[in-house]
């Protein structure tokens, strides 16, 4: 998890300040899109380094998945997790304790502002209910059509009732793909 987390940050330093401090490639309308004008300050440089996107969600996710499987190994606690992550997302989203570091780390947990483009809320829970099916799958002698099974139960089960609720409050619930909430995750 560290290690693709440290990757993560690597690739942003690599496609944005790379580009933009050493070659001057960068499009002028990406820095514009932005509200930037060039030369950029170290503030703005720092932004763009700190970009959350699905490589520090998958990473920071690893963690956690590592931490739920020190408390229980039981794929149904993935379960149980994924299904309290996906309800408090939109709970949480936007809380930040207004201390500079931790407003970042909050961000990356259920942040509401596209400085995080995959926070871990509500995303993670996609992640967890894939280790869930992954351990029926190997619970069952890797039979594929055992996982189908679940496969098909599992996504009807979720996919109405999160189209559902889209549908009842769009805004809430699905937002702007990247920040969605219950609903949202749940049709995804």
């Amino acid at each position: 998890g560290v290690y693709l987390i440290a990757m993560a940050y690597l690739l942003n330093f690599l496609k944005f300040i790379v580009p933009i401090q050493f070659f001057h490639t960068m499009p002028e309308a990406f820095i514009e899109a932005y509200g930037w004008k060039s030369p950029l300050n170290d503030n703005q440089l720092l932004y763009l380094l700190s970009i959350g996107d699905i490589l520090q969600m998958a990473g920071l996710v690893m963690i956690f998945a590592g931490l739920i499987r020190k408390i229980s190994n039981n794929k149904y606690t993935y379960l149980f997790v994924a299904f309290v992550v996906a309800v408090s997302s939109q709970i949480l989203r936007g809380f930040r304790p207004n201390i500079v570091g931790l407003d970042y780390m909050a961000d990356l947990l259920w942040g509401k502002k596209f400085n995080v483009y995959f926070p871990v809320f509500p995303w993670s829970s996609s992640v967890l209910v894939g280790i869930y099916l992954g351990r029926i799958y190997c619970e069952s002698d890797r039979n594929l059509l055992v996982l189908q099974r679940h496969c098909l139960l599992f996504g009807a089960t979720i996919l109405v009732p999160g189209m559902l609720l889209c549908y009842y409050d769009y805004d809430y619930h699905f937002s702007d793909f990247f920040h969605c909430g219950l609903g949202g995750i749940m049709y995804l």
